[in-house]
């Protein structure tokens, strides 16, 4: 007759311990699927975010006179060549156009061209913002920047001194068909998420 209350006892702790059980997997399953969710959520918000960043650029760089960004970027072969957007009547009209570009797609960051060097370096030539940053480097750019300068494309995230990015860029050509620059725009990743 004792053992009675034990085995009853030894039931009830069985069946606490098979609920916790089964809650606890629940639980993980409810975390595991929400987690895996949110990440397709994200992948895909990034996805429609380069291809609106695609386009802008794409757009703009279609809108730049090529032969007259040549010509400021040869003549003007110095950091800092340009101090104020109105210094250069070419820079002025591509900043104006990239400008205008800025403030209808309502980016958080500026709008800039990027040229390379024969050297493989990659300089920072006209901006949207107000105060040029006229031949600085851009010393921490991805590879895929330069493996795909003469066609653009999408840079997904990467991260620069500035922060994290996610980033399209489109070629500027000239009138004989050749790449002088590209146009790159951006979004901070943090603003995104």
């Amino acid at each position: 007759m004792q053992q009675a209350p034990y085995q009853q006892y030894s039931a009830r702790s069985v069946n606490r311990q098979i609920l916790i059980l089964v809650y606890t997997v629940l639980v993980v399953l409810s975390a595991y699927f929400l987690f895996s969710e949110y990440r397709n959520f994200l992948n895909q918000a990034q996805e429609e975010t380069l291809k609106r960043l695609q386009a802008i650029a794409n757009t703009v760089a279609l809108q730049i006179n090529g032969d007259a960004h040549q010509d400021l970027t040869q003549r003007l072969t110095r950091k800092d060549d340009v101090v104020k957007s109105h210094d250069d009547s070419a820079y002025l009209q591509i900043h104006q156009q990239l400008k205008a570009m800025h403030d209808v797609n309502d980016l958080g960051t500026d709008a800039y061209t990027l040229v390379v060097e024969q050297d493989s370096l990659v300089y920072f030539a006209v901006t949207s913002g107000i105060t040029p940053y006229y031949r600085h480097r851009f010393t921490h750019h991805p590879q895929k920047l330069l493996d795909n300068f003469n066609t653009g494309g999408t840079l997904g995230r990467f991260e620069d001194e500035n922060g994290i990015w996610l980033s399209a860029f489109a070629r500027v050509v000239n009138s004989a068909g050749q790449t002088v620059a590209v146009v790159e725009v951006d979004r901070r990743f943090e603003d995104f998420v």
